[in-house]
């Protein structure tokens, strides 16, 4: 899950990072949802743009349930444009 939480904080400054939840995640790792900001796209594209086929494969192998509603808008987006 660390993974994801890296990915979608990939190349923002500091700041920025700590504004990707929009409800901070729980402490006792619990996969609850989560609310993400529109920090977490642009981090999420950040790391696309750099990493696709990483992303890809991560994307192959399963999100994990916090982060999976926000990994498949993503690339449904891409794929299918807005």
């Amino acid at each position: 899950m660390d993974k994801w939480k890296q990915m979608i904080s990939y190349g923002l400054d500091t700041e920025s990072a700590r504004k990707v939840f929009l409800t901070p995640p729980a402490s006792n790792g619990s996969l609850e949802q989560l609310e993400f900001s529109s920090y977490a796209i642009v981090g999420l594209k950040n790391f696309y743009r750099h990493h696709p086929e990483k992303f890809r494969e991560r994307l192959r192998k399963g999100p994990p349930l916090p982060y999976r509603w926000l990994a498949w808008r993503f690339i449904g987006n891409r794929i299918l444009g807005k």
